[in-house]
């Protein structure tokens, strides 16, 4: 049957059964008691519906996926009147204690989007440029280092470390970076050991602005640059230059380098494989590259405000949302794809994401508490979200 002859079709099957079912009801009387017309679902139906389905997506994906000891998720819908989080599974392997949606836990290299949000405040007050080059900003120390293994720091600019564009080599997901890691989890790294392992043990990558490279080596730079012109160890330059206060994040510190909060969240376990990584000194992944812990509903409240303009003015976001080399990658953010939404955020290696989607206003954050690749999964942070966006019916 030819398309135009299945419209046909389709219309005559409509008719009759317009015309049937109007006899029956005619014939019948009755029907709901505003005349037939199905009941309207009010505001606060929708929002129960809502909830329900994205509670259902993460209860079924702990019980699919056996590997998974638990999931949190935030999501924020205002044109919904929609504030949700939701939990499933278990906090810890051991003692089993239910998982609930107020728990911390290590964020990773989500954390980059603050630092590029610092630093996009500096440049935004004057004392920072984008265009400005590490040999102008760097001590003398980590110059000669970069200059020792032939980088050009007259030409790397703080805009190359944010894009991911300098040239650097990664270290941190790096076979050699990850068994040193294991072979002594104690261990205080300090950021000009994780420097110089990247540089002395990895090659070059490319020339500045020419490759991209996702790189924790350039970020650990800008934790630097970050510390050395706003004058603030890391830590105070998050809390004190980004004002938690002021946009309410109440449970997110820089773990160890600063006192929890008073009334933080409890801690979750998050795992690689067997190992429950709050086990591991957090000096592994702390100096740019990572290092926040954080919740679910901290992570929204931080990129909701990012997005209105509340962190960063527009000249910052529009250079946050820009990318060079590589088409999703902006300086700090990355682009995803959400059903047929572009949404803007970042992801950390323990299955964490958070991001925004500015046409749709909607803020979604999220986390799987062990590490999908190690357990040889494809289920990761990037599906459960794509659930997530179908159970809210947007497109």
């Amino acid at each position: 049957m030819t398309f135009k002859a299945r419209w046909r079709w389709q219309i005559l099957k409509a008719l009759f059964l317009g015309v049937f079912v109007a006899s029956m009801i005619s014939g019948c009387g009755g029907g709901s008691d505003d005349g037939g017309n199905p009941p309207v679902e009010t505001p606060a139906d929708r929002r129960a519906r809502l909830g329900a389905a994205l509670q259902k997506v993460l209860s079924t994906s702990v019980a699919e996926q056996k590997w998974l000891p638990g999931v949190i998720a935030a999501v924020d819908f205002p044109a919904a009147g929609l504030r949700w989080s939701g939990a499933a599974g278990v906090s810890n392997l051991q003692n089993r204690q239910p998982l609930t949606p107020d728990f911390s836990f290590r964020i990773a290299s989500v954390t980059k989007t603050f630092l590029s949000a610092a630093i996009h405040r500096q440049v935004g007050q004057g004392s920072l440029h984008l265009q400005d080059t590490l040999d102008r900003l760097l001590p003398e120390n980590e110059q000669a280092l970069l200059n020792r293994y032939g980088y050009r720091i007259d030409r790397i600019t703080v805009a190359h470390l944010l894009a991911h564009t300098s040239g650097l080599p990664d270290f941190a997901e790096t076979s050699e970076y990850l068994a040193a890691v294991l072979a002594d989890p104690s261990r205080r790294w300090t950021r000009w050991e994780q420097i110089e392992f990247a540089v002395s043990r990895f090659a070059r990558v490319g020339e500045p602005g020419q490759t991209f490279v996702y790189a924790d080596t350039g970020y650990l730079l800008l934790g630097e640059i970050l510390e050395q012109r706003g004058g603030l160890p890391l830590a105070e330059a998050y809390r004190y230059g980004l004002d938690f206060a002021r946009l309410g994040l109440s449970s997110t510190w820089l773990e160890s380098l600063e006192p929890e909060p008073a009334g933080a969240k409890p801690r979750l376990s998050q795992y690689f494989g067997d190992l429950d990584i709050n086990a591991t000194d957090p000096s592994f992944d702390l100096y740019g590259g990572g290092g926040l812990v954080s919740t679910a509903a901290d992570l929204n409240r931080f990129i909701a405000a990012l997005f209105s303009g509340q962190v960063v003015n527009a000249a910052s976001l529009a250079s946050m949302t820009t990318a060079t080399v590589e088409p999703r990658a902006g300086r700090g953010l990355i682009q995803y794809r959400l059903g047929a939404t572009d949404c803007w955020g970042h992801e950390g290696f323990w299955g964490v994401l958070m991001m925004h989607c500015p046409t749709e206003g909607v803020s979604l954050s999220l986390v799987l508490t062990a590490n999908a690749a190690a357990a040889g999964s494809t289920f990761d942070q990037g599906e459960l979200a794509q659930r997530l966006w179908t159970a809210l019916e947007l497109p």
